[in-house]
This record gives structure tokens, sequence and C-alpha cells, in this order.
């Protein structure tokens, strides 16, 4: 029944062969909804937020967590770091190497309004290091832990840092 007399299917049973076609690798995101959501779920879109923790789904495919299972878990960290007498901001984050089709870029200021954009980061490539932040430690294999320090010791004016995730066009 599924070889029809003229298909690729029926040709290759009379001569005795197998036809292999290979299917070009789904992107990154298209696998991961795949595993998480139903094809054409409305729930799979970067901006929806399943679970309701808050936490949309752009983020949630970036930070390697679980867009059905609520939890504030795994977001980026700050922290401080002593060097040389001088304290700094530290941001602690998971990435994706796999998710090459996401850009992750540490961004500082010290008045919440306006930001610099430092170390950026998409795959394994990145800029780990630029006059305003560093790259301190990286560590793991297909989820990593990155932590990365402002370049301005910390005091007055205050310091922030925050992560921004960007999905190129494929993601939408």
């Amino acid at each position: 029944a599924f070889a029809l007399p003229g298909s690729p299917v029926a040709a290759d049973l009379a001569a005795n062969r197998i036809t292999y076609a290979e299917t070009p690798p789904a992107s990154p995101v298209a696998e991961w909804r795949a595993i998480h959501f139903a094809p054409g779920d409305a729930d799979g879109a970067p901006e929806a937020d399943p679970d309701g923790d808050g936490i949309p789904n752009l983020m949630e495919y970036a930070l390697g967590l679980d867009p059905r299972a609520a939890s504030r878990e795994g977001l980026p960290q700050a922290g401080q770091l002593t060097t040389n007498g001088n304290r700094f901001l530290t941001l602690t984050f998971s990435m994706v190497t796999l998710a090459s089709d996401l850009r992750y870029v540490v961004e500082a200021s010290s008045n919440l309004v306006q930001w610099t954009a430092g170390s950026s980061y998409s795959g394994t490539n990145g800029a780990a290091a630029n006059p305003v932040t560093m790259e301190v430690s990286r560590s793991g294999l297909g989820l990593e832990t990155v932590t990365v320090r402002d370049q301005t010791a910390a005091g007055t004016p205050g310091r922030f840092l925050r992560l921004r995730v960007e999905g190129k066009a494929a993601i939408k």
C-alpha cells in the first residue's frame, strides 16, 4: 500500500535499491520548539509565557530552561568580585552554545536609562572583553555558565548590569 505504482518507492522496490534522502537539520530554535510544543501551538511563540512564570519563551530557550515548568531558577544572578581592593559588579548567566540563532549581550549602566553594550556571545563565538565588561569565567559544555564583570568599579554612582538576548530573524 505504501509503494504506489509509479512512485519513487515502487521504482526502488522494483530495482532492489534503497534511496536515502537527507533532510536538512532544523534550526536550533525549531528543534527546541519541537521538544516543548505541538506544531502550530501559539504557546511556542517567542514572547509567549505558557507556564506563567514571567519569563518569555525566547529567554527560556536562551537560558536552557523548561517553558512548561514555572520557575525563577536559572535566571541571571548578580554578584561582586574584589580585585586589587576594588569591588566590581558581576553577572552570571547560562548560555546554550547550540543556540547559534541567538545573541547574548551583557549591558552596563550607571542610571538604568542609558545602557552600553559589553561582552557579547553567539553560539560558541564571543567578544568576551571590551572597555565596558570582561569575562571572568566560562565553564560547561552545551549549557555554559558565564560570569562577566563590569570594567568600572562599583561605587558612586551606582552600577548596573543586565543580560539582553536577541533572536535572529529565524526565531520569529
